[in-house]
């Protein structure tokens, strides 16, 4: 997706959903916009549950989308009720 600067997507085991992260400067990114563009890309059950938009991502020290910081930060969000 072209307005999308970074994308990773984790899985929440706790509440069986799959989690999509995503940072961009484009004002159109909402979750509407992901849903649209993703259903002609990926099949239908592969289509995140949630969507949260991030002013940066973490990286690792390899720069690569830090997957277990994001994990961690999603579920300390969710036990203070910050995320749908």
């Amino acid at each position: 997706i072209d307005a999308c600067d970074m994308a990773c997507v984790i899985y929440d085991d706790d509440n069986a959903q799959i989690v999509c992260f995503y940072a961009g400067k484009d004002d159109t990114l909402d979750e509407a916009f992901f849903r649209k563009e993703l259903v002609s890309l990926i099949p239908e059950y592969m289509i995140p549950t949630v969507f949260e938009r991030r002013v940066r991502m973490p990286l690792n020290a390899n720069g690569k989308v830090d997957r277990l910081v994001l994990k961690e930060e999603y579920k300390a969000a969710l036990s203070k009720g910050g995320v749908s």
